[in-house]
This record gives C-alpha cells, sequence and structure tokens, in this order.
C-alpha cells in the first residue's frame, strides 16, 4: 500500500509539470477571445491587487472571488500574466486529485488514477484561460465527496462542508453554484441520521417533497437560466436532468418494492435536517465576502448585481421566455413519443412509469445523436473536418445516459445494486445538474467546464461494463459481449477526438494542387516579461509591441484604455483605465452605463486609446468598426477627442489631441 500511495504521488507530479509546462500555451480559442475575455478577468483582478473594491471601483460580472484569488496572486508573484497561468496550472491539477477521489468511491484506485490522468485533455488546458468556471471544477468535486462520506457516515457535518463547497462555487460562479447546491439537495433523498432505521416505504410526505425537489431542480433551473442563445440546445441539454429525475425515481420504486433499506428515501425530518444543514454551509461561504462587500457598497445593490437583477443586464435583449420552434428542438419531442411508445411495448412494465420515462429519454438521446450524424455526414470528409471531435465532446453525456442505464438495469436484474451504484446516481445526478451552467450560451465553451464528472462516469461504466462484471452474471451472452464492445467503443472514440482535436493546435490538414498536406501553425512567445503566454506568431509580435509602445510613452500615473475589450494592455503596462466598465459585449450592459463608458473616457482623458482592427465577420465586437456601431455614444468621443498616432499591426495607438486648456 505504501509503494501505490508513493507511486499516485509520483504521478500527481509528473501531471504538475505537464499542467505547469503547457500552462503558457493559448492555442485553443481565438486571440481575440483569448485577449478580451482574460484581459477583463486579469485586469479586474490587478485592481483588487492594489487595492480596488470590486462593485464599487470596478464591475465584476461575476462574484468577486476569482478576482480576489489572482489579486492574492498578483499581490505575492507581481503583476503577470504567467502568475495567473500557473495558478490555473494548479487549479487544473486539484481538481485531477479531487477526480481521482470521487472515482475511489465507486471503482478501483488504478482505474480512478487513469481517469484522473484523463483531465488534463479536458481541463483547463482545452481552454485555457482563467474563467471563473475553472475554480469551481474542484470544490464541486470536493463538495460531492463530501456528500459521499456524509451518507457513508450518517453525518450532517459533512453535509455542512457540501454547503461549503457549493457556497465557494458560487462564490466564483452564479450559475455553476447554483446547480451544485440543487444537485446536493437532490442527494439528500439518499441520507438518513445517524442511529435512524431506514423506513421499509416511504410515506407520502417523503415522496412528495424529493418529488418536488426533483421537479423544480431538474425543470426550473434550467429554464430561468435559458436566453435565446440557448433554445437551440434547450431540449439537447436538459434530457440528461429530466434522466437523473427519473433514475431518482427508479431507485425509489426499487427500494420500496424490494426493501433494500440502503436505497430508500429518507424520512421528511431527516431530509429537512439535511437541507437545513446544507443551506447553512452555503450561507456561510457566502458571508465572509458578501458581508464586506455590502458594508462598502450596500446590501441591495451588491445583492441586485449578484443576482443579476435589474441594472446590469438588458433582460429584453438576453432572455427570452419560451423557446424557439425549430428542428432541432422538435427532434427530441417527437422522438421521445415514439421511442417510448417503443420501450412501453418491450418492457411490459405498465406500472413503471419512471422507468418508461428513463428508457423513453435514452432512446431518444441515441435517436438524436445518430440523427445529427447522419445529418453531419458520417464520412471520411466528416472525420477531416473540425466538427467530429468536438460533436463527439458535445454528445458524451448522451451516450454516458445510455450506458448509465444499462448499467442500473443489469445491475438491478442481477440483485447486486451497491453502495457504488447509489454514489454513481449521485454523481450522475450532480453530472446532469451541473450540465444546465452552460448560461448563457450553450455551447462547447461553456460546456467544457462542466464535463469532469461526465468524464468519471465515462470510466466507471466501462470498468463495469467490462472488467466489472461477474462471469456468472445471468447477462454473461452474445449481447452482454457486444455491449462491452460498444462501451469501449464510445470511450475510444471519444479520446480520440480530443487527441485529434490537440493535434490541430499545431499543424492542419490543407488541400491544395497536389492533394492533402499538413502545415504546422506559426506560433511564437509574446515578447513582455514574466507574461511570455504563446499564440499565433503575427499576434504575439503586434502585442508585445503595443505593450512596449505603451509602456516607453506613459508614466505609471498614466490611463489606457483599450477598445473593444483591451483590458490585457492594461494588464502588459500596468497602467489603469478611467472606466468601471472593460467588458461590453451586447446585451450585457443598459443603455444608462454604456452612457457611463463614454463619459468615463470623456473626463478620465486616457492619455492613448488602443482600438483594434483584427479581422472579423459583420457583428463582432471584437473588430473596432463594428464595436463602433454598437456603441456609438463611445465611438464619437474617441472620434472627437483622439487621433491616430502610430499603427501596429491590426492595432491603432490613438494619442488624446492637445486642448487649449490641456496646460
Amino acid at each position: 500500500m505504501r509503494m501505490k500511495g508513493i507511486l499516485i504521488v509520483f504521478i500527481y507530479i509528473v501531471m504538475g509539470f505537464v499542467f505547469v509546462l503547457l500552462a503558457p500555451l493559448e492555442l485553443p480559442f481565438p486571440i481575440t477571445w483569448y485577449h478580451s475575455d482574460e484581459g477583463f478577468i486579469l485586469y479586474k483582478s490587478y485592481l483588487v491587487s492594489i487595492g480596488k473594491t470590486p462593485y464599487l471601483d470596478f464591475d465584476p460580472f461575476w462574484p468577486p472571488l476569482v478576482y480576489y484569488f489572482n489579486g492574492f496572486l498578483f499581490r505575492v508573484f507581481g503583476v503577470r500574466v504567467l502568475v495567473a497561468k500557473y495558478g490555473l496550472a494548479g487549479v487544473g491539477l486539484l481538481s485531477a486529485i479531487c477526480m481521482f477521489a470521487v472515482a475511489k468511491k465507486i471503482m478501483p484506485a488504478w482505474v480512478a488514477l487513469l481517469c484522473s490522468i484523463s483531465f488534463i485533455f479536458c481541463g483547463p488546458l482545452v481552454l485555457n484561460v482563467p474563467y471563473s468556471s475553472w475554480y469551481t471544477v474542484p470544490v464541486g468535486l470536493a463538495g460531492l465527496y463530501a456528500v459521499f462520506i456524509a451518507i457513508e457516515r450518517e453525518s450532517l457535518d459533512f453535509v455542512l462542508l457540501a454547503g461549503i463547497a457549493a457556497g465557494l462555487a458560487f462564490s466564483f460562479k452564479q450559475s455553476i453554484g447554483v446547480f451544485v447546491g440543487a444537485s446536493f439537495a437532490v442527494m439528500g433523498l439518499f441520507w438518513k441520521e445517524r442511529g435512524k432505521e431506514n423506513p421499509s416505504t416511504t410515506s407520502l410526505s417523503s415522496r412528495a417533497v424529493g418529488l418536488i425537489i426533483i421537479l423544480s431542480m431538474c425543470v426550473g433551473l434550467p429554464l430561468a437560466y435559458v436566453s435565446k442563445r440557448t433554445v437551440g440546445n434547450l431540449l439537447f441539454f436538459t434530457p440528461p436532468a429530466l434522466v437523473a429525475g427519473a433514475l431518482v425515481l427508479w431507485f425509489q420504486e426499487r427500494s420500496a418494492s424490494r426493501n433494500r433499506p440502503l436505497l430508500a428515501f429518507q424520512t421528511l425530518k431527516s431530509l429537512i435536517f439535511y437541507e437545513l444543514a446544507l443551506s447553512a454551509g452555503f450561507a456561510i461561504a457566502i458571508a465572509s465576502w458578501f458581508g464586506y462587500l455590502a458594508a462598502k457598497v450596500g446590501f441591495l445593490t451588491i445583492l441586485r448585481r449578484i443576482l443579476l437583477i435589474g441594472e446590469s443586464w438588458r433582460l429584453s435583449d438576453m432572455l427570452v421566455p419560451l423557446p424557439h420552434v425549430n428542428a432541432p428542438a422538435l427532434l427530441f419531442p417527437i422522438s421521445l413519443i415514439v421511442l417510448s411508445g417503443f420501450g412501453y411495448m418491450v418492457l411490459h412494465r405498465r406500472r413503471d412509469r419512471a422507468g418508461l420515462l428513463l428508457w423513453g429519454s435514452v432512446l431518444a438521446l441515441y435517436l438524436l445523436l445518430i440523427s445529427y450524424w447522419m445529418l453531419g455526414g458520417f464520412v471520411w470528409r466528416y472525420f477531416l473536418s473540425t466538427n467530429w471531435d468536438t460533436d463527439v465532446f458535445m454528445f458524451t453525456p448522451a451516450v454516458v445516459v445510455a450506458w448509465f442505464t444499462i448499467h442500473l438495469l443489469l445491475r438491478d436484474r442481477s440483485g447486486k445494486l451497491s453502495r457504488e451504484d447509489l454514489f454513481a446516481l449521485c454523481l450522475f445526478i450532480f453530472s446532469a445538474l451541473l450540465l444546465q451552467q452552460t448560461y448563457p450560451f450553450a455551447d462547447l465553451n461553456h460546456f467544457t467546464f462542466g464535463f469532469a464528472p461526465w468524464m468519471i462516469l465515462c470510466f466507471f461504466l466501462v470498468y463495469r461494463l467490462t472488467l466489472g462484471i461477474e462471469k456468472n452474471t445471468p447477462d454473461s451472452s452474445i449481447g452482454l459481449a457486444v455491449v462491452r464492445l460498444l462501451c469501449v467503443a464510445s470511450l475510444a472514440i471519444f479520446l480520440a477526438g480530443r487527441a485529434i482535436g490537440t493535434v490541430r493546435l499545431l499543424v492542419r490538414a490543407e488541400q491544395d494542387a497536389w492533394g492533402w498536406s499538413l502545415r504546422k501553425r506559426a506560433v511564437a512567445p509574446l515578447n513582455v516579461e514574466g507574461s511570455e503566454i504563446v499564440f499565433d506568431a503575427d499576434y504575439s509580435r503586434m502585442f508585445g509591441e503595443v505593450a512596449q509602445y505603451l509602456t516607453v510613452n506613459t508614466l505609471p500615473t498614466d490611463t489606457i484604455t483599450g477598445l473593444p475589450s483591451l483590458a490585457i494592455f492594461n494588464v502588459l503596462t500596468e497602467r489603469q483605465t478611467p472606466t468601471k466598465f472593460v467588458y461590453l459585449w451586447p446585451g450585457y450592459y443598459s443603455d444608462e452605463e454604456v452612457l457611463s463608458v463614454a463619459e468615463d473616457i470623456r473626463r478620465g482623458k486616457p492619455k492613448y486609446v488602443v482600438i483594434s482592427d483584427v479581422p472579423s465577420s459583420p457583428g463582432d465586437v471584437f473588430s473596432y468598426r463594428y464595436y463602433a456601431e454598437e456603441y456609438p455614444e463611445i465611438a464619437s468621443v474617441v472620434e472627437e477627442a483622439y487621433e491616430p498616432e502610430k499603427i501596429i499591426g491590426c492595432f491603432t495607438l490613438m494619442r488624446r489631441k492637445v486642448e487649449p486648456n490641456d496646460g
């Protein structure tokens, strides 16, 4: 055992070196997104490091914990981009360790270790920006581990710790914290007080409360967070949450009918104690920073900003009450109805409504997956495109839902449902609800943050459906062999997709007159001390020259403003901007706040305004041309008071015009 522990520690040390070695790479993401998103995150962290207050001196956009975390690193190690990158690498390593701890509860240590190592391919290195969402991964998994311990030891102390973890997740990003807490709340249905006997059947009140919790968490919250950019994928992302609810009901029916005390629902009293402890932990985690900021900013003001009420968002632009009707959205309910009927006839379980919903959802998800691939063209050209590996990434939850259902049915038929299966169900609930955090954009980038628990389920199912099935099980047959083959193939296809996606970061296939060839991507480090991040060579040269020019031609007390959303130059030069808002994505802010930015530029008189004209499509606000069309109030102030002084690649450095009263 000691040698095994030493080996595990050694492997994580190697993983740490890998995370640190690859931390400077900014290759998977478009440059404009990197230096827009990364810029505003690090700039606000820089402001915290010099004593500025969120909500008072700048608009934090998210809850403030991500800025305090990186601000602390800046305060200790200096304002350098690599400092934040290495901090994110540490978060990635911690996430992998938490994955191992959770996975070890439901599978052997060696399988859990392989699962943990796979986080290299689906962690921060996939989207190497210090988004607040990345910091929720380890705390969310740690909270899930605490729930496991709470169920094992029948202890409220660990429920309190799980609540603290959910509160910390909320302190990094609201939507993730809400769904982490929601998943832990559902798991309260499997907790009981120490010394209390499990009931042989569930009480009516317990069933009612359980059903209300399941419906509200699996349906209400995703609908509350849907935006018009999400509606095209709404019915794709919501089914796993619905299946999670069906699984809970399914477990409950099996527990009541077969008198399995381990999986039975608890009394209403136990559930209330659990939820109170969870809520207390959640409140404790938030109270420290909320109380500090409320004393400076005002209780109602900070509450409105954190809950995104009123002044911060153009709700009419960002949110819609109902999804738009389109072909992909109609595909799911139609296939659900058809396949539910098919499952009803096949299973002959006329009283098993939860099983009907479960099987219908699974079959519908598979139909959705297959039809999507057919429409995309399941041919060699599709594999050469940049679509298939990301499609595999996106559709992994659908495959996991199917395999998880097969696993539970096999275990149930053999009468061997165990504590590990209960923990796997908890993990599934956590994964399904975490998938709903894709607000406000249900795209690959936002989906990535909730992928770690799905990887644990992948490895759990591959192990259980292959090596973990006993030879004397009644399902040892050709059918089971097919299940094993397809299950392993699913994981292999996923890993192949991630590997191909990684290779594409450095080389790409191009077709010319002589056929297909591989072209190497030209990359180079940024020539700024302490910020030697690696990205496309041309942009690296431009950013380095702009940062150097601004540093030489300004004093530390001067201010500069980068448009659109170029706060990265404020970080590279350690110069502030006079504007409270630095990330003006269309629809995020009110008209009054846009006018305040224009007024801040007019009154603050930054010495330079840097504008970007990177190649972009119409409507892309990362190009100043389209940004000016979106925000004419800001553009008019710049045109009135500034004139071009120097052009460096795609960037124009505008210097303030000399006025008669400028001294």
